[in-house]
């Protein structure tokens, strides 16, 4: 829809480098736009500690296919809009 294509496209021009899961902090390792992917690893970081405009709340990505790694352990997410 019209509607996603301008949230990916607000995405694409913005320097997210973050994502953030409740208090936890991920740092964004692979981003495709292609085939609507973010790859994120889990840091020691706070909200405090990043830029604003670098960090996305998760629940903005929803139409992405989202995979978190914490510490040796990898979680694909999918976030479904309703």
């Amino acid at each position: 829809s019209l509607d996603n294509i301008g949230r990916i496209q607000a995405i694409n021009d913005t320097k997210i480098k973050y994502i953030s899961v409740a208090d936890k902090i991920y740092k964004v390792t692979d981003f495709d736009l292609c085939k609507l992917t973010v790859e994120a690893t889990r840091t020691n970081l706070s909200i405090a500690d990043v830029t604003e405009s670098e960090v996305f709340p998760v629940k903005e990505l929803g139409e992405f296919w989202i995979r978190l790694i914490n510490e040796n352990v990898d979680n694909v997410v999918e976030f479904v809009k309703k």
